[in-house]
Parts: C-alpha cells; sequence; structure tokens
C-alpha cells in the first residue's frame, strides 16, 4: 500500500464514524494514508524557510476504520516552534508542545494527532536512531505516521508502523536498520577507495591522541619567580611566595539550572552552541542523555574543548565576558 493523495480510497465515508480514541489503540496498523494537498503545500514552504537545521511539526486529521484497511487522513498541520535544533536533529521541548497544545485547541478541538513532521535538508528520506526514538516513544499508535521533507533535494516520503515495526510507505524489500550517521552512507562497492572513511578514522585518532597530550604529556610549564627575602629573616631561611591558584585547569565544575539546555551551556561558554559535543563527549553523554537541575558537569577550557570537537573557538568579547560572568557566578554558589 502507498500514501495517497486523491478522494477516491474510502470515498463516502462518513467521518463520524472513526472509532473514538479509547478505540484507536486496537486498531490495526499499515494504514492507507491521505494528506490535503494544501497542507502538502504548507508544510513544503514550511520547509524551505530555512535549510541550516531541521525543522519540525505535527500532522492532525481524523482515523477513519469503515473499510478493510484503516485510513489516516491528514488535514491540518502545527508548526513546532521553541524546538532545540541542528542541522541534524530536532527537539520538541515543553514550550514546543504547550504551543502546539495552544494552537490544537483553538483552531482544531475535533480533530487529534495522526503524526508528525520533519525535514532532512539535504540529506535524503529516511529516519534517523533520533527520529525512531521520538516515533517509538511520542507517535507509538499503530496509526500513527511520520512525514519526512527534504526541501534541498525536492523530495518526501511517509513512514507507519507495518506489522509492529516502522517502515517507509511504498519501499520495497525489508526495512534498513536505523543508522547513526548525519548523512546516508552513499555504497560504491569496487569503484572507488573509501577516503572519507580512512579520513574519519584519521581525525578521530588525532584528537584522541590531542587529548592524551593535553591531560597527560604536556610539560609542566617553568616559570622563574623572583624570591623576596625580608631584611629581618636569618640568613639561609628562603620565604617563598604564596601559590597562586591554578589558572591551568582542563574544565571548570558546572551545575545545571532549570531550563538548561547543552547548547545554551556552551553558547554562553564558548560563545558557540556547536561546542555542545565538547561537553558531551567530556561528560561521556549520549545525544538521549537529558539534563536535569542539580546536575554536575564539567566544561572544558577552550584549549581541550577546540580539541575535542576539531576546531577553533573564536574569542570575542562577548563570549569572553559571558564565560567570565558565569564562572564568578558558579564560584559563588560553590
Amino acid at each position: 500500500m502507498t500514501a495517497r493523495e486523491d478522494n477516491n480510497l474510502h470515498a463516502g465515508t462518513d467521518i463520524d464514524l472513526a472509532v473514538s480514541l479509547g478505540d484507536s489503540d486496537r486498531v490495526a496498523d499499515c494504514p492507507d494514508i491521505w494528506m490535503d494537498p494544501e497542507v502538502k503545500t504548507q508544510i513544503e514552504l514550511f520547509a524551505a524557510t530555512d535549510v541550516s537545521k531541521e525543522l519540525a511539526g505535527v500532522l492532525l486529521g481524523e482515523l477513519v476504520t469503515e473499510g478493510a484497511t484503516p485510513l489516516v487522513r491528514v488535514c491540518a498541520a502545527i508548526e513546532a516552534k521553541h524546538t532545540e535544533a541542528v542541522h541534524t536533529s530536532v527537539k520538541f521541548t515543553h514550550a514546543t508542545w504547550d504551543d502546539i497544545n495552544r494552537v490544537k485547541d483553538e483552531k482544531y478541538p475535533a480533530m487529534r494527532i495522526v503524526g508528525w513532521f520533519h525535514t532532512h535538508p539535504g540529506f535524503g528520506i529516511f529516519l534517523s536512531r533520533w527520529d525512531m526514538f521520538i516515533q517509538e516513544n511520542f507517535f507509538n499508535l499503530p496509526w500513527q505516521v511520520a512525514y519526512v521533507v527534504d526541501p534541498v533535494n525536492k523530495t518526501n516520503g511517509f513512514f507507519r508502523w507495518e506489522n509492529g515495526k516502522i517502515a517507509q510507505v511504498g519501499r520495497e524489500g525489508p526495512r534498513a536498520e536505523p543508522i547513526d550517521v548525519v548523512l546516508p552512507p552513499t555504497e560504491r562497492p569496487g569503484r572507488a577507495f573509501p577516503w572519507a572513511a580512512v579520513l574519519s578514522g584519521a581525525l578521530n585518532v588525532g584528537l584522541a591522541a590531542a587529548l592524551v597530550y593535553l591531560v597527560f604529556l604536556r610539560p609542566a610549564e617553568v616559570r622563574i619567580v623572583e624570591k623576596k627575602v625580608a631584611a629581618n629573616t636569618p640568613r639561609g631561611v628562603t620565604v617563598t611566595p604564596p601559590a597562586k591558584p591554578d589558572e591551568q585547569r582542563m574544565w571548570r565544575d558546572y551545575t545545571v539550572k532549570p531550563g538548561d539546555s547543552l547548547w545554551m551551556i556552551a553558547e554562553m561558554e564558548y560563545g558557540d552552541g556547536s561546542f555542545l559535543e565538547a561537553i558531551r563527549k567530556l561528560n561521556n553523554l549520549d545525544e538521549q542523555d537529558r539534563l536535569y537541575p542539580g546536575v554536575r558537569l564539567k566544561l572544558p577550557c577552550n584549549e581541550l574543548a577546540s580539541a575535542l570537537c576539531g576546531k577553533t573557538i573564536i574569542s570575542t568579547e562577548s563570549n569572553v565576558a559571558n564565560s567570565g560572568a558565569g564562572l564568578q557566578k558558579e564560584q559563588k554558589r560553590q
């Protein structure tokens, strides 16, 4: 079966006969899908507004069970706001769901959430492991669907539950396993040397070596300190000045506050939210891990953060001031 964009399927069906919310979880999976052309155009226009990151939203409509095969009718879409998004992932926050529920209650009180949509700008139609996590935990009823749009390549596709597993609608053959990489792999056996894999491995080895050097092998800095001896100090007695605070720590401790995210912390500390990867690697965090208030994180220094991310932090007066203010605030709290 495939997704349909015509009114012939289940023609004449009384939408009022759709099952109630209490019965919808007992409907068989593998539903047919119909999307209003105006909704499809709305999503395509929204997807094209920003191709630097993933955009998302929810699909609204009705479930029709009259007939041999259930039918999901997508009649409206709500664009997700206040998300935490980068080029390869998008996260629905509490503020996102609050806004979606508000719009649904105001404009579409009679409709139900039948699925969700999101964009893959420039890297094709598939569900990543993070997308699978969202589908399995938030859209896991047998008739709820996912719609993926690539606004760069002008492609799209539906995914639905089939026999308890997520599969792309209209795709022949067994379902491919979800992947962890950012872009879907392009396999060309016997045609070209896998330079990408070799370079990726070399980069990982280089980053690991840099981290080991910075933490364990870098020679200690030698300083010549002029010692002043007071006039009344007995001969042969050396006065050593008080030791200065350790200014060369490789990281500092940070206590998570309500509303914090790794992106916000990295933006405050380094002036660039993409350095959240450095914080994630130093603290052994996965993408699925959540931050809770009171949890203590290690924030790497600029040099270590640059080594972990493979790029240089651009120091500006703004991010230096933000970093200093954050450190002073944390020290006062401790």
